[in-house]
């Protein structure tokens, strides 16, 4: 055992279908009241670049309802990419044509690059995408809480 272990305790892992193996963060005592993080980078099918993804738990495992929720995101991407176009597009109507975001290609400027929780016990979710040009500082952040897009930014 490391000196780290020890002191700092050990970093347990959960294998889940979907996502693999999530890691937590280090854990010393195996508290059932407290909350510990958990992370995973996923490879998403015909991207260049991994998602990271954090949820919530407890010492054993990864919180189930924020999991489920976000294998069923991950298995319904262009569900998600559909509604990311509607949104985009009403956004769109009611800003500047210099701040608007190219609504055709956009999935083709920028990636899915993190997932953070926004509740400790629900499933609700801040998604972002970032941009493949690592010169560009645009990026795409919205909450989504049931299955709906909420407060997107650009």
């Amino acid at each position: 055992m490391k000196i780290l272990d020890l002191i700092l305790g050990k970093k347990k892992t959960f294998s889940d279908p979907i996502f693999g193996k999530i890691v937590s963060q280090r854990i010393k005592k195996e508290k059932p009241d407290k909350q510990y993080t958990w992370h995973v980078k996923h490879k998403i099918p015909n991207t260049k670049k991994g998602c990271q993804i954090i949820l919530e738990g407890n010492f054993k495992q990864p919180n189930y309802a924020q999991l489920k929720e976000l294998e069923n995101v991950f298995m319904n991407l262009t569900d998600l990419q559909h509604k990311m176009d509607v949104e985009i597009k009403k956004i769109n109507q009611n800003i500047a044509p210099d701040r608007k975001l190219m609504e055709k290609n956009w999935q083709n400027k920028y990636y899915f690059s993190a997932v953070f929780p926004l509740n400790v016990q629900k499933p609700e979710f801040e998604f972002c995408f970032a941009p493949y040009d690592n010169e560009s500082s645009k990026f795409i952040h919205f909450e989504y809480r049931k299955g709906e897009i909420q407060n997107m930014t650009f």
